[in-house]
């Protein structure tokens, strides 16, 4: 862990994700949706969680400002120790081919798929989450990949991913949040010196998440 930048509060949501991880082992395929305001450190919350796991964990942030075909090279070149096969390290032509491989592997290997910022599918591909729950619809009992989502709380949005996903079993949903008694915490380690409109003021900015 980087001791520069300490992980405030953050042990039981990484033992939730590590507990969803050993339930793939033994059983099949989930989802967990990770859910926090702007640079709220959902990132480093999930590669904190997966840093020392012996399966093979995939990494796909969704680039508003990439095409459909742009997202899916920079996927390969990011995680090109383990996606590559032992014909050719090839780049999906879609999502769902991307998702579907991912399946398939783990038909045999339990993995991990990060998606990070996934509200950006809304200009990248609006089609994305239909896809996906088509293919765990199909395939989620004969699989093992724990797939992790992340994205901002924007209204509306965070509403419809509730409802499309996590009503369904082997779906779960996390709020990062953060205390009052944290963000006190956060301050005393950066500025000795706060006073209570410095407490107010990163409250409010952070919307007590993070």
């Amino acid at each position: 862990m980087d001791q520069k930048h300490p992980f405030y509060q953050r042990a039981t949501e990484i033992q939730y994700l590590q507990d969803a991880l050993d339930r793939v082992r033994r059983e099949c395929s989930r989802m967990i949706v990770v859910f926090g305001h702007l640079c709220a450190s959902k990132t480093r919350f999930v590669n904190e969680a997966f840093a020392n796991i012996p399966e093979p964990s995939f990494f796909l942030y969704v680039n508003k400002d990439m095409t459909i075909e742009g997202n899916l090279k920079a996927f390969c070149a990011d995680n090109d120790k383990t996606w590559e096969t032992s014909s050719a390290n090839t780049v999906p032509t879609s999502f769902e081919e991307l998702i579907n491989e991912l399946l398939v592997r783990s038909e045999t290997t339990p993995l991990v798929l990060v998606v990070d910022t996934i509200e950006n599918f809304r200009s990248v591909d609006s089609s994305f989450f239909s896809v996906l729950q088509k293919l765990r619809d199909r395939r989620r009992k004969s699989t093992r990949m724990l797939l992790v989502l992340t994205g901002r709380k924007v209204d509306g949005f965070f509403n419809n991913i509730n409802a499309r996903f996590c009503g369904r079993t082997g779906t779960q949903s996390v709020l990062l949040l953060f205390s009052m008694v944290t963000v006190r915490r956060i301050l005393c380690d950066y500025n000795p010196k706060w006073t209570t409109e410095n407490l107010m003021m990163v409250h409010m900015i952070t919307g007590s998440v993070a």
